[in-house]
């Protein structure tokens, strides 16, 4: 949830809110909460604060924080219409102290010659409050007022964000998914971002596919024109995309703009789909188009979508640009998250025929790859074919969420041979293998993983044969052969080439049939 910046260099707000807020639910009284403020404020300051050396603005700011938190709480939901503390006792108004009662603060002077004088920090609004209020009352309670109307929307949008952040998406969809149900009524700018909240819990839940896809079409069919229905209609072009329908897509896109064409990212979705199409220069100049309109328009030039399609009129491709939506997005943000890890090496294990070697996956992995093949839905490919039989349900969003959710808790899987052979099996199966963002940003940093190892483990070994015939080899030379492949499909000539003589070292009975290809490539 985001924190107050209304004095960046006092306090560090983002820490101090929450637990303020926790303590000031719990207090007996006031001056219960006002003693703990007063004692913990400097363990929240800055570390450029005044605060520190500074013992009596210290304690002024301790009692207008106190005060603002605690007469903020007095007017915000349960503290106003029910028990909130141990005792069952609701808060009442910080009283407010007369000018010669000594100042709360805790100075010893009387309050017109301390405090008084200094500007009132006004009470935390309940936009600010409630958030933490729902996080820290009793789920009963907590349900109970999610049932009810007195929650601000831009609360329970910070709330069910701060639930998302905690991958607490069951929560998320029992709180929202009843206010999505009359979307003929509640259709503006905040029940579409309560919409996008909700399809986020879906994308995390095991079950949330199906139940996402029901809510769209049912919005779309019930809502009026609205922010609310270019929503979901946006998240419908998404789901259309990956499952390679791109009339759908299209058809899904061009109804959100008609519904709100000011939408903050239809100009990010419509680029997206060119490039998923493979319009790569009309997704070039179409960038630059809506970032000229957005900058026409007052938008910021460091505002998100500026900076995305600055760096899309550049090159579509670029890893940093283009975040992965819907399948594949987790992939993809488990790809960046590893991605500077070492090269571990594997060991050589020699085989009976001199030179010829086993590569097998070093002892640390080795319950790693079986915990990955408990999980993971397809077989390996048949013999030098590309693709198993079978398996078309990779991609489907309960089974991606499960696989990738080992790989976000394992990262130690991107230092396997066997799991990256996987991943990019399962990458040419996506419903959009074809298009250069899957090429790009899931194909390309898993096979250069692959051939990165491979050479950490053979590049000082000297001469050596890793003969196709035994299976523990062929991830790493499937690894190759699928470099070779993308090389030569994306046109770099010289690249491909040294792989393909990469991979006849390594296997020189060419399993893979690329010596005619060299040869070909050498001559041509």
């Amino acid at each position: 949830m985001d924190s107050e910046n209304a004095a960046p260099r006092l306090l560090e707000f983002q820490r101090l809110i929450p637990d303020s807020v926790g303590i000031a639910m719990r207090a007996a009284d006031p001056a219960d909460f006002l003693g703990w403020v007063r004692e913990r404020l400097l363990k929240y300051a800055a570390p450029d604060s005044p605060l520190h050396g500074d013992s009596n603005l210290e304690r002024a700011m301790a009692f207008a924080w106190a005060r603002a938190v605690w007469n903020g709480l007095a007017h915000c939901g349960p503290a106003r219409d029910g028990p909130v503390n141990p005792e069952g006792v609701k808060h009442k108004p910080m009283p407010e102290p007369g000018p010669n009662d000594p100042c709360p603060c805790g100075s010893g002077k009387r309050f017109h010659e301390c405090c008084l004088p200094i500007p009132l920090m006004p009470p935390l609004t309940q936009d600010v409050l409630w958030p933490y209020v729902l996080a820290n009352i009793t789920p009963g309670e907590r349900d109970e007022l999610l049932a009810s109307s007195r929650i601000p929307r831009g609360a329970l949008i910070e709330f069910a964000a701060h639930l998302l952040d905690m991958r607490r998406s069951a929560e998320v969809i029992a709180a929202l998914e009843p206010k999505l149900a009359a979307p003929e009524r509640y259709h503006d700018e905040d029940t579409a971002i309560l919409l996008h909240l909700l399809c986020e819990a879906y994308d995390i839940s095991p079950e949330g596919a199906r139940r996402k896809l029901k809510l769209l079409r049912e919005t779309t069919g019930r809502a009026p024109r609205s922010p609310l229905r270019s929503e979901a209609w946006q998240r419908l072009a998404t789901i259309y995309m990956d499952r390679g329908d791109s009339d759908g897509a299209w058809s899904a896109f061009r109804n959100a703009q008609y519904d709100n064409p000011q939408a903050d990212e239809i100009c990010v979705l419509e680029v997206e789909l060119l490039v998923a199409g493979r319009r790569i220069d009309e997704a070039k100049q179409r960038a630059r188009e809506w970032a000229t309109t957005l900058a026409s328009h007052g938008v910021p030039e460091d505002d998100p979508r500026i900076e995305f399609l600055m760096r899309m009129s550049v090159n579509p491709l670029d890893p940093v640009t283009y975040k992965v939506q819907g399948a594949g997005g987790r992939l993809r943000d488990w790809l960046l998250r590893v991605a500077e890890r070492k090269p571990v090496r594997h060991r050589l294990i020699p085989t009976a025929t001199p030179a010829r070697f086993v590569l097998a996956a070093p002892p640390e992995l080795l319950d790693i790859q079986r915990l990955w093949h408990d999980v993971f839905p397809l077989a390996k490919p048949f013999s030098a074919q590309d693709q198993p039989f079978g398996g078309d349900r990779v991609w489907e969003p309960a089974i991606e969420l499960q696989w990738c959710d080992f790989l976000h808790a394992n990262p130690q899987a991107f230092d396997s041979l066997d799991i990256l052979d996987d991943l990019a099996t399962a990458v040419g199966r996506h419903s959009q293998a074809q298009a250069p963002w899957v090429d790009a940003l899931l194909l390309s940093p898993v096979l250069a993983r692959s051939a990165e190892l491979v050479e950490a483990t053979c590049r000082e070994a000297g001469e050596l044969v890793l003969p196709w015939s035994i299976e523990e080899n062929r991830p790493a030379l499937r690894g190759l052969f699928r470099l070779f492949q993308q090389q030569l499909g994306g046109g770099n000539r010289a690249a491909a080439m040294a792989t393909a003589n990469r991979l006849l070292q390594l296997n020189p009975a060419d399993d893979h049939l690329v010596g005619s290809a060299l040869e070909h490539l050498s001559h041509s």
